[in-house]
């Protein structure tokens, strides 16, 4: 269960990714016996607490229904509009064929990635449609969210893998120095992006 774990990889450039689980997750430490809480926004608030420098954060969220398009909108904030379009560039730029509408609206905060906001990092969201319970042109809201029929067989797992592609693109690109997050020195600052 990946739910509350934290994983970690290392770029050949000094930029670490870490994964961390949505919502907040409570859990037994057996040592000490004590309730412990994790989750996106204890880990937003532990990265401003600790003064990590942290280059942006992605929320995929809600990005495996779409039965009839391969769709995907991004959400950002004005200051992580800049992130997002990096998210655009990869998808361009390699060729993944979604078809991206981009929403800069900072009351958009039906996800994780409000939590990075919160703290005055960069932050965007990929997620099915803005918002997701909405019907759009590319979208039907999905009638079986939160629900007992949301299953495997509800799944478009073309959709999954290019929106996976998507975000492996885009953290790439954002290890290059060539093309980084803007504003960004080009030194060798441990810079992590979450």
């Amino acid at each position: 269960d990946l739910v509350g774990q934290v994983g970690r990889a290392e770029f050949l450039v000094p930029l670490a990714v870490v994964a961390v689980a949505g919502a907040a997750v409570f859990r037994k430490d057996f040592r000490s016996g004590r309730r412990v809480v994790s989750g996106s926004r204890r880990q937003a608030q532990a990265s401003k607490s600790n003064q990590e420098d942290v280059a942006g954060m992605v929320s995929v969220d809600m990005v495996g229904y779409n039965p009839g398009y391969h769709f995907q909108s991004i959400i950002a904030n004005p200051a992580s509009e800049l992130l997002a379009r990096k998210f655009m560039a990869a998808n361009d730029s390699v060729n993944i064929a979604l078809t991206l509408e981009l929403k800069v609206d900072a009351a958009s905060t039906y996800s994780d990635h409000d939590t990075y906001w919160a703290q005055g990092y960069q932050a965007v969201c990929l997620i099915e449609y803005a918002p997701p319970w909405n019907n759009g042109p590319t979208y039907t809201a999905n009638p079986y969210y939160h629900t007992p029929g949301d299953s495997s067989q509800t799944v478009n797992f073309t959709l999954v893998r290019k929106v996976a592609q998507l975000t492996l693109a885009a953290v790439g690109m954002l290890a290059s120095p060539t093309t980084g997050v803007d504003g960004r020195p080009d030194g060798p600052l441990p810079l992590r992006f979450v």
